[in-house]
C-alpha cells in the first residue's frame, strides 16, 4: 500500500513537472519588430555520453535488483527446508545482490554529480535560462527519489535483524525492487524528455 502511495504521487510530481516543462517549451511571444514568434528558449547541450553510461549503471541495477528479488524469494520457500536432513543446504545470494544494487545506484548518483559539473564548467546553471533550470529540476528530483531507494537497499543489505528473518527480508527486497524498478522506467522517461528539450 505504501508502495503503490509513493508511486502515485512521485507520478504526479513528474507529471506536473512534464505539464510546466512543456508550457514553458513553447511559450514565448509575438515580437511585431521582427514580425515573427520569439521564445527565451536556449537549448542545454548535455553530456550524452556521461549519461547514456549512467543509463547503463541504473539499467544494469535494475537485473540485479530483479535477481535478489527473486532469489530472496527462492530462499523463503527452500530455506526452511534445509534444515531437514538429507537436503542439500540452499546458499543465500539475495543480501549480495541487493548491496550491488545499492552500489549500482551510487555509481548512477556518482555519475549524475559529474554530469552536473560539466553543465557547471560548461556555464550552464541553474539560473541560466529556463531550459537549464528544468534539466537540473528533473534530474534533481530523480535523484532525491533514488537516494531514497538507496537508503532502503542499504537497509535491506546491511540490517542485520532484517538478515534473520526470510519472511522479512523477502518482503523488504520485493518492495525495495518494484521501487527500484519505477526509478528505472522513470529515468529512461527523463532522458527522452530532456533529449526533447533540445
Amino acid at each position: 500500500m505504501g508502495l503503490s502511495l509513493a508511486v502515485v504521487s512521485i507520478s504526479m510530481l513528474f507529471l506536473a513537472f512534464t505539464t510546466l516543462f512543456l508550457a514553458r517549451r513553447t511559450a514565448g511571444r509575438f515580437d511585431p519588430a521582427a514580425g515573427k514568434f520569439v521564445t527565451d528558449w536556449v537549448p542545454v547541450h548535455l553530456p550524452s555520453k556521461l549519461l547514456l553510461i549512467n543509463t547503463g549503471f541504473l539499467l544494469l541495477s535494475c537485473l540485479t535488483i530483479e535477481v535478489a528479488r527473486r532469489a530472496a524469494t527462492t530462499e523463503m520457500i527452500l530455506v526452511p527446508a534445509t534444515s531437514l536432513p538429507g537436503i542439500k543446504p540452499t546458499p543465500q545470494y539475495s543480501i549480495a545482490w541487493v548491496r550491488l544494487t545499492a552500489l549500482l545506484g551510487v555509481l548512477f548518483l556518482g555519475g549524475q554529480s559529474l554530469a552536473w559539473n560539466i553543465l557547471h564548467r560548461q556555464g550552464t546553471f541553474l539560473d541560466s535560462g529556463p531550459a537549464s533550470s528544468f534539466a537540473y529540476l528533473l534530474t534533481g528530483a530523480h535523484a532525491v527519489h533514488l537516494v531514497a531507494g538507496v537508503l532502503v537497499l542499504l537497509y535491506a543489505g546491511f540490517n542485520r535483524r532484517q538478515r534473520r528473518s526470510l519472511e522479512s527480508r523477502r518482503i523488504v527486497v520485493d518492495v525495495a525492487a518494484w521501487y527500484w524498478h519505477f526509478m528505472g522506467l522513470l529515468w529512461l522517461y527523463l532522458l527522452a524528455l530532456l533529449w526533447f528539450m533540445k
